[in-house]
C-alpha cells in the first residue's frame, strides 16, 4: 500500500538540487498528464460568466432567505436543511471559484477535482434545499402562511434550480486529456 505522500506526489519527479549556500533541497517537477476543457475559448468564457453570475445569485439568495426573520426559519427541520445547504454551498462555490480562475491547461488531477467539487456540491445542495423546501411547505400548512414565508420558499426553489443548472452545465463539460512529459522506464513504473 502506498503512503499518502506517494499518492500525493505520484505525478511529480523529485530531484535534489544544491543551492549557492551548499544546502540541498528537493525540487518537484510535474511530469503527469494535463487536462483542458473540450471547448472553444469563447464557449469556455461563456461558461465562466454563467458560473460567476449564477454563483453570485445563488449566494445572495441563500444568505437572504437564511437571515429572514420568519417563523419558518425557526423550524428544526428547515434549520437543519439550511445548515446542510451551507456546507454543500461552500463546496460548490469552492469548485466554481477554481473553475473561474483556471487556466486553459491545468493538471489532470486538479481538473478532475474541480469537476467533482461542482458536481457533488450542486447535487447535494439541490437535495438538501428540496428537503428544506418540502419541510417549509409542511410548516406553512400547519402554522399558517405569511407573505415573507412564501418568498423564502420561492427563494429556496430558485436556489435549488440554480444548483441544478450548475449540475447540468458541469455534466456537459468534457475533459480533454493531454499527455504529459512522463518518462518511460522511470523507477515508479518498474
Amino acid at each position: 500500500m502506498k503512503s499518502f505522500q506517494d499518492r500525493l506526489f505520484k505525478d511529480f519527479d523529485a530531484k535534489r538540487v544544491t543551492g549557492k549556500d551548499g544546502k540541498t533541497r528537493r525540487v518537484y517537477t510535474y511530469v503527469g498528464d494535463y487536462a483542458a476543457w473540450n471547448l472553444k475559448d469563447e464557449e469556455l468564457q461563456r461558461y465562466k460568466r454563467l458560473y460567476l453570475g449564477a454563483g453570485i445569485v445563488l449566494l445572495v439568495l441563500y444568505v437572504w432567505k437564511s437571515l429572514m426573520r420568519v417563523p419558518l426559519n425557526s423550524s428544526p427541520l428547515t434549520g437543519a436543511a439550511t445548515l446542510f445547504c451551507l456546507v454543500a454551498l461552500m463546496v460548490l462555490l469552492g469548485g466554481v471559484w477554481q473553475f473561474i480562475r483556471a487556466k486553459k491547461e491545468m493538471y489532470l488531477r486538479d481538473c478532475r477535482q474541480m469537476k467533482d467539487l461542482v458536481l457533488w456540491g450542486s447535487i447535494l445542495y439541490l437535495i438538501f434545499e428540496l428537503f428544506g423546501t418540502i419541510a417549509g411547505i409542511v410548516f406553512l400548512i400547519l402554522n399558517g402562511v405569511t407573505f415573507w414565508s412564501v418568498m423564502v420558499i420561492l427563494a429556496g426553489l430558485v436556489t435549488a434550480f440554480l444548483a441544478f443548472v450548475f449540475f447540468t452545465a458541469q455534466r456537459k463539460l468534457t475533459i480533454l486529456e493531454i499527455p504529459g512529459k512522463k518518462q518511460k522506464n522511470s523507477p515508479d513504473e518498474a
